[in-house]
Formats: structure tokens, sequence, C-alpha cells
């Protein structure tokens, strides 16, 4: 409720005569009462209703009030609020939640002032709300009923509305409002607020029911509108408080291995990794594989090439001299004398060129062990890539299928 300068000067207006005052009862609800039923606390007062206008909000009127004690003494200025005509249906019931809401509204403005924040306006409060009967009735006979706070002086500002509107750049506010949804664990939300520096007045509360809480409970409604149009600002931050703007959802992540051909993780990737040792001996060879080889596999580059550069080498197949079979490494060919006559040549092996002597038997066996040695390291190293592929694929195709619940349709397809 935006309360403009008042029309006159209140300081400026005397109080009312002791015969002016009417007897009333005042009731304090007390939040801090474990029986609800004994929340709501009786005392008795003398009040003098004015006509002297306030302030206008959206649904109630506000008025000056004086007050006084039993015996007349003490008077004091108050703002009293009373529905407007339009709001129909207007019961004392009504006026009650308006005083619950300003005093549940205080305890988590308690709850806020303990979280640290250290800049000036950070503490705040609400007013002490209170519902006034008087005991005189009315023309029709209705309890005359309204309610009664204590006089905000000073500049009065509104920061938000129930929308999530702000009008203010004070951090306060919004920061508060931010705070009720996560303490309540997201079941309420504390908005419109509005008053003189930091002592507050008249605030709303959504909750998710949209039960409680006045007539301006616009419930789960009230609640989406104020987040989608809050920003967290470095105040929410600053006392962790959670996002409310989830961020954009991220692209889902294609795994890739390059220079191995991508495939389906849904087929059994054992039998992948057989077909795909034979593509490799294939390719090895210097063949092509056949089209049907690898089923299920999407089209990539051939293994062994790169798909935007030439053919890479293939370490070509060791040639021996020495005999049809390799000998094992580490180990010597048995010594033989096939030289002329008269022993003119002693050298390893059979077939060694005449003139070579011993010398170039033993640089031709020691290539051909270097040769063997380089074919079983490249051996060991794709049968370790495949090794690799091979737990890669099982780890994958187990993590997509630990993750669907029966009876759920199968997961997107991903691909390596």
């Amino acid at each position: 409720m935006a309360i403009p300068p008042p029309r006159v000067d209140l300081s400026t207006i005397p109080p009312p005569a002791p015969s002016e005052f009417e007897a009333a009862e005042r009731f304090r609800y007390d939040v801090t009462i474990a029986d609800p039923s004994k929340r709501w606390q009786r005392e008795d007062t003398k009040v003098k209703w004015t006509t002297t206008p306030v302030g206008k909000g959206g649904m109630r009127d506000c008025c000056l009030v004086w007050e006084a004690d039993a015996d007349g003494s003490d008077p004091h200025q108050m703002i009293g609020k009373v529905f407007q005509k339009d709001v129909q249906n207007a019961s004392i019931e009504d006026y009650m939640d308006e005083a619950i809401t300003q005093t549940v509204a205080d305890t988590y403005a308690q709850k806020f002032n303990k979280m640290g924040i250290k800049m000036e306006g950070s503490k705040i409060s609400f007013l002490s709300c209170f519902v006034v009967k008087l005991k005189r009735r009315g023309a029709n006979g209705a309890a005359v009923v309204f309610t009664m706070e204590p006089m905000l002086r000073g500049a009065y500002e509104k920061h938000n509305n129930n929308y999530g509107e702000v009008y203010t750049d004070n951090p306060i506010a919004e920061t508060f409002s931010h705070f009720t949804f996560e303490a309540s664990n997201r079941k309420l939300l504390i908005c419109d607020i509005q008053g003189v520096g930091g002592m507050y007045t008249d605030p709303q509360i959504h909750t998710l029911s949209g039960q409680d809480y006045g007539l301006g409970n616009m419930g789960k409604k009230g609640i989406d509108k104020w987040i989608a149009a809050h920003k967290c600002g470095p105040l929410c931050v600053a006392i962790d408080l959670t996002p409310l703007q989830a961020p954009p959802a991220k692209e889902p992540r294609v795994h890739a291995v390059n220079p191995v051909p991508r495939f389906n993780v849904q087929i059994d990737p054992r039998q992948q990794v057989a077909e795909m040792r034979q593509t490799f001996r294939r390719l090895q060879a210097g063949g092509t594989p056949p089209p049907q080889a690898m089923p299920g596999l999407r089209q990539g580059p051939p293994l062994g090439r790169h798909p935007a550069g030439p053919p890479m080498p293939v370490p070509p197949a060791p040639h021996y001299v020495l005999g049809k079979h390799p000998p094992a490494p580490g180990t010597l060919p048995p010594k033989t004398s096939d030289g002329p006559p008269g022993g003119a040549r002693q050298g390893y092996g059979r077939g060694a060129p005449a003139g070579g002597g011993v010398g170039h038997d033993q640089r031709v066996y020691a290539e051909s062990i270097a040769a063997e040695e380089q074919r079983l390291e490249q051996k060991k190293r794709r049968e370790a890539e495949e090794e690799r592929l091979l737990k890669q694929a099982m780890e994958l195709s187990l993590r997509e299928s630990s993750s669907t619940p029966p009876g759920a349709p199968p997961p997107p397809r991903h691909y390596l």
C-alpha cells in the first residue's frame, strides 16, 4: 500500500478531548506461543477514529487514529486501515489475516538480520499490527473493526509490489524477499515491501497453496510472477541464496575418438571390437573394408588415415635374409662354415654374399632383430588401443542402461 505524504502536517493536529475517546478491544497476535488457539492476546484500550486521510492503497484506506490508555491519558497518533467499499464481503477474519501477515513477516525479518549483512539499512523490521474492535455497534448491528499500527514519520518508499516490480535501487528489500522464499523451503514469499528506512509495513505473503495471509495472497501465480521479474544481485550472492533463474540448458555432449570410426553403443561392444580388429587387419594389408563389415557404424575416416590429411605411414614388413623363419629375439643362429675351400670365409647363416665376412652377417642380423622388435612393439600398442576402446564402450553401454528405469523408453542414441 503506497502511502503518499499526508495532506496536512499531522504533528500540528491537537489530540481530542478525553470524552471523545471510545472504549475498544485491541487484539495482538503472538507467534511465539506454541498453541495456535492462544496466540491472540486481548487488551482494553480507547481510540478516536478521525476522517483525516493519511494514504490510500489497492484495497485499504488509511486514516488518522488517536489511541489513549484505558483512563484516557497519554494520547498518541496511530494509523487505522479499513477495507475499501469495493472490497466486498470483508470480514473480521480478513482483518485478522492482515495482522498475522505483518507479524509473520517480522519473524522472517529477525532471521534476515542474523545473516550478518554489514551495510547501511540492513537491519529491518515490520511494525506491530493490531486488530481493533469498537465496543459500540454499527447501524446494522455489525461490529466496527479495523487494523491499527504505529505511525511512520519520514520519507515513505515502496520498494517492490506483489508481482516483482521494483521501484527503488535499494537491494535490501529485493534480497529480503528472495531470502523469505528460501528460508521457508520455497513454501511462501514475502513481497510488497514498503516503509520508512528499515521499518516496513503492509507486506504481502504469497503461498504455494494460496491459502491464509489475507485477500492479497495470489498463491503460486504470484510467486512465479515475482520470480520471473527478480534478478539476483551481489547481496543475494553474498548471503549464498540459490539463484531463482535456472541457467540455460546445455547442448548434449557428443564424444568422439579420432581416428577410430564411431559406433553405436547400443550394439554389443565386444562384437564391434572384433569387427574393428578385422577391419584393422584388412587396412594394414592395404585392402578396404567390405560395406557390411561393421554394421551399425556411422560413416567415419578409415583406420590409419586422418580425415583431413594424407594416409598415415605404415611401417614395412621386416625382410629376413638369414633364413625362412626369423630367429627369436635375443638368440643367435648356429655358426656355419659354408665359405670357399680353405676356410677363407667364416660367417653366420647361409647365402651370405662373398666378401661380406662376419661383420656383414652381424649387421644384417641386427637389422632383422630391430625390425622384429619394432613389429612386436606396434602390435602391443595396437592391442592396448583395442582393449581401451573395448573398455570405454562397455562402460558407456553400462552407464546408458543403468540410467534407464524399467519400462521407460530407450535413451537417445549417442556415439563415440
